[in-house]
C-alpha cells in the first residue's frame, strides 16, 4: 500500500487543480458542452446450422472492423460557447485508441427429448480489439471465453415454454494503464512501462423467459 501513496497523492493534486474549473464563470460553468464523433465499425458474419428431429447444431463466425476506431476526438466548449483551445492549455483533446479488427466464434447445440424438454449448451470466444496500450479503467477490454447452458421446459401441454439459462464469462486478465497515454512514446517509454495495473473480468449471468404458443 505504501508504494501506491505517491500515485494517490499525485492524483489528488490533479483533482485539486481541476476544481477551480467548476467555479462560476470558469470553463466548466453553465452552458459548457462536450461532443465527439465515433465511426462505427463494419461487421461481417457467417454461420451454419444443422437441424434434425431431436438435435440442432449451429456454428457462427463474426469479424468486426474495429480498426476504424483509431482516434476519439473530445471537444469541449467554454461557458460562453467558445471552443476551448487544445491541450495542455484547454480541455479538448484527441484520445489515441488504435483498435484492431476483432474476431469471434460461437458454437451452440440443443437436444430435444420426447417429452418436449430441451437441453442447450454453447461456447463463445471473443477476441479483444483493444491493443495493449489502450487497456484503461474506461474499458479494460480483454479476450473473453463464454460458456453457457440452458433448458427449455414445456408447460400446460406445450402451450408455454419456460426458458432458463446460465452464462459464465471467463478471462485470463490483462495488464493496462491507469493514466492518460501520451501522444507519442519516447525512446525510454514502452507499453510495459505505461501499463502499471492489472485488470480482471468475470461474470455470472442468469436469465429466465416465458414463451407462449398460440
Amino acid at each position: 500500500a505504501a508504494a501506491g501513496l505517491p500515485a494517490l497523492a499525485a492524483a489528488a493534486t490533479l483533482a485539486d487543480a481541476a476544481l477551480p474549473r467548476f467555479f462560476p464563470g470558469q470553463t466548466l460553468g453553465p452552458g459548457q458542452t462536450a461532443s465527439t464523433t465515433i465511426r462505427h465499425p463494419a461487421q461481417l458474419q457467417a454461420g451454419l446450422s444443422y437441424d434434425s428431429r431431436r438435435n440442432t447444431l449451429s456454428v457462427e463466425y463474426a469479424q468486426t472492423r474495429y480498426r476504424s476506431f483509431d482516434r476519439l476526438p473530445v471537444t469541449f466548449t467554454q461557458a460562453n460557447g467558445a471552443t476551448s483551445p487544445e491541450v495542455p492549455v484547454g480541455l479538448s483533446r484527441t484520445l489515441l485508441e488504435d483498435y484492431e479488427d476483432s474476431h469471434a466464434v460461437r458454437v451452440g447445440g440443443e437436444h430435444r427429448l420426447r417429452s418436449g424438454l430441451a437441453a442447450r449448451a454453447g461456447f463463445h470466444y471473443a477476441q479483444s480489439p483493444a491493443p495493449d496500450q489502450t487497456v484503461t479503467p474506461l474499458l479494460p477490454d480483454m479476450d473473453r471465453y463464454n460458456f453457457s447452458a440452458g433448458v427449455g421446459i414445456p408447460l400446460l401441454r406445450g402451450r408455454y415454454v419456460l426458458d432458463a439459462s446460465y452464462l459464465r464469462v471467463e478471462t485470463e486478465g490483462r495488464r493496462g494503464r491507469s493514466g492518460e497515454r501520451p501522444a507519442a512514446l519516447t525512446p525510454a517509454q514502452t507499453v510495459s512501462t505505461l501499463n502499471n495495473g492489472f485488470y480482471e473480468l468475470s461474470a455470472n449471468v442468469f436469465s429466465v423467459g416465458l414463451r407462449a404458443r398460440f
